[in-house]
């Protein structure tokens, strides 16, 4: 897991001399971080709205920041939104084999977010 977080802190999602995995891996990463942050941010300033609001105030903004991370990286927005679904699914596979995780997001193993999930139910 340190591995990981360290590849997170140095590797850009722009940078061309990463693996497609570890560049699919960091714009996930960067969404739920920015996600995360905005969410942050609102629920302070939204503590006399009501639920409704919120919840959809919420959903706009994650639709947001998926088109601005995609507009960045040159990507659609549905494309950012699978990155992090995959991101997620690579931090499962850390959390019960840290080794393969490496392999597969330094492309030395290739696997995609479907033989993914089914491998951590056999973890």
């Amino acid at each position: 897991m340190k591995k990981i977080e360290q590849m997170e802190k140095t590797g850009s999602a722009i940078q061309k001399d990463i693996s497609p995995a570890m560049r699919k891996y960091l714009i996930g990463k960067e969404y739920y971080r920015r996600v995360t942050e905005a969410e942050d941010r609102y629920i302070q300033a939204a503590k006399e709205q009501d639920e409704e609001y919120i919840r959809t105030h919420k959903m706009n903004c994650k639709q947001a920041i998926a088109e601005r991370l995609a507009k960045e990286c040159h990507l659609s927005k549905s494309t950012v939104i699978s990155y992090a679904c995959y991101s997620e699914v690579v931090d499962e596979v850390s959390k019960k084999n840290e080794q393969l995780a490496e392999q597969i997001l330094s492309g030395e193993t290739k696997m995609g977010y479907r033989e993914l999930k089914q491998l951590i139910k056999v973890l």
